[in-house]
């Protein structure tokens, strides 16, 4: 696990255990698949297409359609 996941690392470990998330999830890389697009978009303004509001939700919704057991 990378150090800098966290409580985020412990909530999807979590989520596998109990069967939420799919067992031969990859954290790690679920992680980074959620921070890349946030920083791209919050630091750098990748696209204006994207609605600032709902952007958090947006994304985790899409990343956790792939995630989910």
């Amino acid at each position: 696990m990378c150090p800098a996941g966290g409580a985020s690392a412990g909530c999807c470990a979590a989520g596998r255990l109990h069967g939420e998330l799919r067992a031969d999830l990859d954290v790690e890389l679920t992680l980074l698949m959620l921070s890349g697009p946030s920083f791209a978009q919050n630091v750098m303004q990748w696209s204006t297409r994207v609605a600032a509001d709902t952007f958090a939700e947006d994304l985790v919704d899409a990343v956790l359609r792939g995630a989910a057991a």
